[in-house]
């Protein structure tokens, strides 16, 4: 059964990116949202028209950029990443604004999750703009202090499952 499901799904995103590619949607588009691998058509779609409305936003590009360079650094991480943060860690001012405007968010888009309005959910997201841009200004991730580097880690694996509930928006080519 599992090699059905997934010839299926191999099907179904080929025909996604015909389908879209012919609607004038952008390869990076599709490519975002294909890369959580969402199984309903409908979900599907409505992920494609959050990305589509979420890159004319003036932080789209940024957020996309700094997707990119948190995925990257997690996956260069040595170590089994945490999924919570230790807030008496939190030493730099801009890490602790970080945090404080991810819980924010993660507040803010479970009930949005609840409703599929991922339009609305990428239009939450967009206020980590800044204080992304502040952390990756102000802090060292790869600290020598062991304790300070996996809690920092932990704030950005927090930062990228935020992002992911819609799409993989560092597939973007903005």
């Amino acid at each position: 059964m599992g090699d059905t499901f997934t010839q299926v799904m191999a099907f179904l995103n080929s025909r996604y990116r015909a389908m879209y590619t012919e609607q004038g949607v952008s390869v990076d588009t599709i490519q975002a949202v294909q890369a959580i691998n969402p199984h309903m058509p409908l979900d599907f779609d409505q992920r494609i028209r959050a990305v589509q409305t979420f890159s004319e936003l003036p932080q789209a590009s940024m957020l996309a950029d700094s997707n990119k360079r948190v995925a990257n650094i997690l996956a260069k991480s040595e170590v089994s990443v945490a999924d919570n943060v230790d807030e008496a860690l939190l030493s730099e001012s801009a890490e602790q604004s970080l945090y404080g405007s991810v819980r924010q968010a993660q507040t803010a888009v479970q009930p949005l999750l609840e409703q599929a309005d991922y339009t609305q959910v990428l239009q939450t997201l967009a206020s980590l703009d800044e204080p992304l841009t502040q952390f990756f200004d102000n802090v060292m991730v790869n600290s020598e202090d062991a304790a300070l580097k996996n809690n920092r880690l932990a704030l950005l694996k927090q930062v990228r499952a935020l992002f992911l509930t819609v799409a993989d928006i560092s597939e973007l080519q903005l």
